[in-house]
């Protein structure tokens, strides 16, 4: 039984461009999120929680008139978001241990990405949606709309002979890191 494994991706230009747009939508999704947690704890000194920032994002409208949150798939864009408060609860267990003199090293609250940064892509399955399938030997992930014309999901990569004895029931979440 595998907990986690890797697997080195060799993507076509197609394929690379619109994984590399949507790691950097994601990017911009974390850092607005951010801000907006930032800003609610600056004006008002509480702590947006997951389910508000959520709410606000999909409804924040961007610089160029675009809603940031609706760039991306949704199941992506909640991951993203989920990502950011996983992060904040790290630094808030490590500020308590700090407080409690039971930890000594520097903490930071989550920091912003840098403009040619991406943010990894993270799909999930649940019992209401599948934002990946296993298929004809293939693995398939959920895209833009914008970015994919011939459908909603992309062709990404044969699936690894190691998972070919696994039933598509067993795999729960598959993430993209871009690297380069």
């Amino acid at each position: 039984m595998y907990l986690t494994s890797v697997t080195n991706l060799k993507l076509s230009k197609e394929s690379f461009f619109i994984i590399d747009q949507m790691a950097y939508r994601a990017k911009a999704l974390y850092n607005s999120s951010l801000y907006q947690i930032n800003k609610e704890f600056k004006d008002a000194g509480t702590y947006l929680n997951y389910g508000l920032t959520d709410v606000l994002m999909k409804s924040l409208i961007d610089d160029k008139g675009n809603i940031v949150y609706a760039s991306l798939p949704s199941a992506l864009a909640q991951q993203t978001i989920k990502k950011l408060h996983k992060n904040f609860k790290s630094f808030f267990s490590l500020l308590k241990k700090k407080q409690d003199l039971s930890y000594d090293k520097d903490i930071n609250t989550p920091r912003y990405l840098a403009p040619e940064d991406r943010k990894e892509l993270i799909y999930t399955k649940s019992k209401t949606s599948q934002s990946f399938l296993f298929k004809n030997g293939f693995i398939w992930i959920s895209v833009s709309e914008d970015l994919y014309i011939r459908g909603k999901r992309l062709k990404l990569c044969p699936i690894p002979k190691y998972l070919e004895g696994y039933a598509f029931s067993d795999i729960k979440q598959l993430e993209i890191k871009p690297s380069y």
